[in-house]
């Protein structure tokens, strides 16, 4: 009645047979410093999907312009990097934001932006 859960990084079940005649549920657990270390795994591989960055509705921000290689629209000399100071009106998923400025409103990455 063994089971082997060392692919899962589990090992050590305590097992049921004879040699314990009144063994009840309790002495199935896991050893604590198994489940620990289980318990850890988890937790990191869980903080994935938290988000890098740290932005709250109503903040202020500067979003940087596209330059690329359009002539019309490159960068030019003394023109800053960044647009003016807009605000954060949404979280979104995917480290997305929806910001508005002069009552337009826009999504955009949240790699784009600076906190002012």
């Amino acid at each position: 009645n063994e089971k082997d859960l060392t692919s899962l990084g589990t090992s050590e079940i305590v097992q049921n047979d004879d040699s314990i005649p009144n063994a009840t549920e309790e002495d199935f657990i896991l050893q604590p410093s198994v489940l620990q270390g289980y318990l850890d795994r988890m937790n990191k591989h869980a903080s994935v999907h938290n988000s890098i960055y740290d932005f709250n509705v109503g903040d202020k921000v500067i979003v940087a312009k596209n330059f690329d290689n359009n002539i019309k629209t490159k960068k030019l000399k003394l023109s800053s990097f960044y647009t003016d100071e807009v605000i954060i009106t949404e979280i979104l998923s995917n480290n997305r934001v929806k910001i508005k400025d002069n009552n337009k409103e826009e999504i955009i990455m949240m790699s784009k932006i600076k906190k002012v």
